[in-house]
């Protein structure tokens, strides 16, 4: 079904929301337990306790169905169920399914300089590239990340030596200053800031740094412990850790506590835009989204991250979505069928319009909630864009002032307040007799006025007064019906031959403030019979 939109040709009494030429809605619906952001173009979503990948639109490109998506790193995000690898999605948006058997080492599930470290079924461990060939045929006990042209391995069988290959395999030269080639350990070469150095454990138990040429840079003597689980290598003096991906964290100087740190971290995960004109607005425990100084959207989020200009990481009840500003599109608004409230009856006492949506925003979830001037509050919920909302209390003499608020799509708009001018337009007529003729004894009057109501609508419980003198109730008055209403005066003309007298005629209609006013005059003749 085909939703007819209405276009935006915002008149005086617009009650629109379109203030600026912005709208947001929701690019990602709200429907996540985690969201997060691996570029300005992609996101990783969380359903179910699975993974997936959407474009910042909210289209699926990879589903939720993988226990991990790694950042990117060199342009690659890698699809995991545990160690084991089941797809690579570049930055571009290709995305390539693994068929085959493999698995990575989680303390380093990326790409370096081209290569990812994969093992198979049997353990044996070599490297990939992106388009799933495997150009080193060598197979490894150990295969580190490749840094500097060269990566860190351990020959397969037994306690086999480490090395330190290029990437097409072949092993790097080994400084004369080792009395043998057979490594116990050996790290991957890390920026000592300024030089690449590799941590070394020769076969001899003795520990140093080497350069990419073997070249010994520090020695720290005999190893006296190692413990894999933190990583951290001793000696006599210092203390070496490493981290994940077998790089040099830092080295410690027991003797003075002398502490050098070095960069380790990999993977530059997506840093969201530090400069933008969105600000988020606080308002107790909930946020909002202000644009110079303009609000886009009230405080209704439980959290909000800035991701772009154009783009926000939101929490809605519990659940992740990415919302999305629109330039040079009117936000939601209302559009009045009438710039002014003419009220003959309370039947008209009825608002009618049109909700104005731009095309960014699905008409489903819709509720309008109107303030009027009292303080009553209504809310409605519409399943269509034509909309009749009845005014709850008029005040006399007062225009209608409303606060309307409008929530389309689980998402609500800033309020508005808009003044209608409102008229009251008499609906009745009023006629009696221009003449009565006395009765004998020139004391008593009596005849009928006639009350019609001349709207389309019916009238509502009214009470009558004559001079200010209750006359009667009447249930209501339909559409063009008449109703008579008995009167009866005291009159003495004494020597007069006629009087005339001003009648005053008030009709009081239920829930309308302003009552009909009305003067008939009346000729009392003398009966000479």
């Amino acid at each position: 079904m085909i939703r007819n939109r209405i276009i935006a040709v915002f008149g005086a009494f617009l009650c629109g929301l379109s203030l600026s030429a912005q709208s947001v809605h929701w690019s990602v619906p709200p429907v996540y337990t985690a969201v997060e952001p691996l570029s300005n173009q992609w996101v990783r979503v969380n359903k179910g306790g699975a993974w997936g990948i959407l474009d910042v639109t909210g289209k699926e490109v990879v589903p939720c169905a993988y226990g991990q998506i790694t950042p990117f790193k060199e342009g690659y995000s890698l699809l995991l169920r545990g160690e084991k690898l089941f797809g690579v999605f570049s930055r571009d948006g290709a995305y390539r399914t693994i068929q085959d058997d493999l698995f990575v080492d989680p303390s380093f599930p990326y790409f370096s300089e081209g290569l990812l470290a994969v093992r198979d079924v049997s353990s044996s461990w070599t490297y990939m590239t992106p388009e799933g060939s495997f150009p080193i045929r060598m197979v490894f006990q150990y295969a580190g990340p490749f840094s500097n042209g060269l990566a860190a391995v351990r020959e397969k069988g037994g306690e086999g030596s480490y090395l330190h290959i290029d990437k097409k395999g072949r092993v790097s030269i080994l400084s004369s200053d080792y009395p043998d080639n057979f490594l116990v350990f050996a790290s991957s070469f890390t920026d000592l800031n300024g030089q690449a150095g590799a941590l070394v454990v020769d076969g001899h138990s003795q520990v140093s740094i080497r350069s990419l040429g073997g070249a010994k840079l520090m020695d720290f003597g005999k190893m006296k412990s190692f413990n894999k689980e933190t990583m951290v290598l001793t000696t006599k003096e210092y203390e070496i850790a490493l981290s994940e991906g077998r790089f040099i964290r830092n080295r410690k100087r027991l003797s003075d506590a002398d502490v050098r740190e070095y960069y380790t971290d990999p993977v530059r995960r997506f840093n969201p835009a530090s400069t933008t004109s969105l600000t988020i607005k606080r308002e107790g425990e909930r946020l909002g989204v202000t644009q110079h100084e303009k609000v886009l959207l009230e405080p209704q989020f439980e959290s909000l991250q800035v991701l772009s200009e154009s783009r926000l990481l939101a929490t809605k009840n519990g659940m992740m979505g990415v919302l999305a500003i629109e330039e040079n599109e009117q936000a939601p608004g209302l559009q009045l069928s009438k710039n002014t409230l003419v009220v003959r009856h309370p039947a008209d006492l009825v608002l009618s319009g049109q909700v104005v949506l731009p095309a960014s925003i699905p008409f489903s979830d819709v509720h309008l909630k109107m303030q009027e001037t009292s303080g009553v509050s209504q809310e409605f919920a519409l399943d269509k864009a034509s909309f009749s909302i009845p005014v709850v209390h008029l005040v006399k003499d007062q225009a209608l002032d409303l606060k309307v608020v409008i929530s389309a799509n689980g998402l609500t708009y800033p309020p508005v307040r808009t003044t209608i001018p409102v008229e009251y337009s008499s609906a009745f007529s009023v006629e009696a007799p221009s003449s009565i003729t006395l009765q004998p004894g020139n004391e008593k009057a009596a005849f009928s006025m006639h009350i019609k109501n001349r709207a389309d609508v019916p009238a509502s419980a009214c009470d009558i007064l004559v001079d200010g003198r209750f006359i009667m109730a009447v249930e209501g008055i339909n559409a063009g019906e008449q109703i008579n209403v008995p009167l009866s005066f005291q009159v003495s003309l004494e020597d007069l031959d006629s009087i005339s007298r001003d009648i005053k005629v008030e009709i009081r209609e239920k829930d309308i403030p302003a009552s009909y006013k009305t003067r008939i005059q009346v000729t009392f003749n003398r009966n000479f019979n």
